[in-house]
């Protein structure tokens, strides 16, 4: 201790001490020499964003760093389990399915019609809620597991040399033939009079 900053000490004191940067009292230490007295007032604190018993613990409020499964500027997002594909989460790690996926990942399609729409020319898709799985009802005039192949209800039906045939998914044999004038019948076969009256029952067979 100086009265002066250029004088000679008058009086020292040392004291080792263990002090705790945790503890928020402050310590005070008196020493008295003859009629000299001097108290210490002792409050140890961390630098800032230094931390811990011995302030070996840096954090820096502005560098955030949330904990494991959570995201986001104020961590109170969720993340989604690892390797969730088509899920959601309400806490950390989870992995619930949205609609119409299903397994451990939410990787497995439970309705390919829904997000594939496979069956083409107005075919109708039906998954059964089976895995990769689905089946096309094919409307007239088409096959194929897609619906891709159109039918040709002609290429195999003679309408004789008085007839057309023309595709007619709603008579039952998916065809009919177009008679001229002059003809009837299931295949044309049948010719009428000129005087408006019907040969019965005598197919024309000149005509095929």
């Amino acid at each position: 201790m100086r009265h002066e900053p250029n004088k000679a000490i008058i009086f020292r004191s040392e004291n080792f001490l263990q002090l705790s940067p945790l503890s928020t009292d402050i310590l005070r230490i008196t020493e008295e020499k003859g009629e000299m007295k001097i108290a210490y007032f002792i409050k140890v604190e961390c630098d800032e964003h230094y931390y811990g018993p011995e302030c070996a613990i840096y954090c820096n409020p502005s560098i955030g760093k949330c904990r494991s499964g959570w995201q986001g500027s104020n961590c109170n997002i969720c993340k989604v389990q690892e390797g969730c594909k088509h899920g959601y989460c309400n806490k950390a790690n989870e992995c619930i399915c949205e609609k119409n996926w299903g397994g451990t990942y939410c990787d497995r399609d439970l309705d390919y019609c829904f997000h594939n729409s496979p069956c083409l020319n107005g075919g109708k898709c039906s998954s059964g809620g089976l895995q990769n799985y689905y089946y096309c009802t094919c409307v007239s005039g088409f096959i194929g597991r897609n619906c891709e192949t159109k039918i040709d209800p002609c290429v195999n039906v003679n309408c004789g040399r008085f007839g057309t045939c023309i595709p007619s998914w709603g008579s039952g044999r998916g065809f009919i033939c177009q008679c001229d004038a002059a003809h009837y019948g299931d295949h044309c076969q049948f010719s009428v009079h000129q005087n408006n009256t019907v040969q019965k029952g005598a197919e024309l067979s000149k005509y095929f």
